[in-house]
């Protein structure tokens, strides 16, 4: 017996991650449409783009030749700068170079991870649950007694 997402009743599905697809999904078919739009679609190529997750999804399912080639070269120009940008990062923590004033090849490490995983907001949540770097372990069990 195969359960969808974490719901324990066969066959049905978990409300709040058919509600996310779905949303999502929506938003996927608006962002398709407003690309198609000159004055959106050149505000989006001097953007990041979208993460790694979300152009597959768009790759899937689209077929506006106009706003997938729009999200291709935009990726594209975007992980070569991540490239270039990673590189340098890298170049700078030799020791020869620690005397380099710091540029934004310094939070490359993070676009990258953003572009892999999604952006931070969509893990939020996830931080809300971790306890504070403040609390010992041994303190939270003798509060736990």
């Amino acid at each position: 017996m195969v359960l969808n997402h974490i719901n324990i009743i066969p066959g049905s599905r978990y409300i709040a991650g058919a509600m996310l697809e779905s949303s999502e999904e929506h938003d996927l078919r608006s962002l398709e449409e407003l690309l198609e739009e000159p004055g959106f679609g050149e505000r989006f190529r001097h953007s990041q783009g979208l993460c790694l997750r979300h152009l597959q999804a768009a790759f899937d399912r689209w077929e506006s030749p106009v706003a997938l080639e729009l999200i291709k070269t935009t990726a594209l120009k975007f992980v070569r700068q991540l490239i270039a940008d990673l590189r340098e990062f890298q170049r700078n923590h030799d020791y020869q170079y620690k005397h380099e004033p710091r540029g934004s090849e310094w939070s490359s490490p993070e676009r990258a991870i953003e572009f892999l995983v999604g952006p931070r907001a969509a893990l939020s949540g996830f931080r809300e649950l971790q306890p504070s770097r403040k609390v010992r372990f041994g303190d939270m069990l003798q509060s736990s007694r």
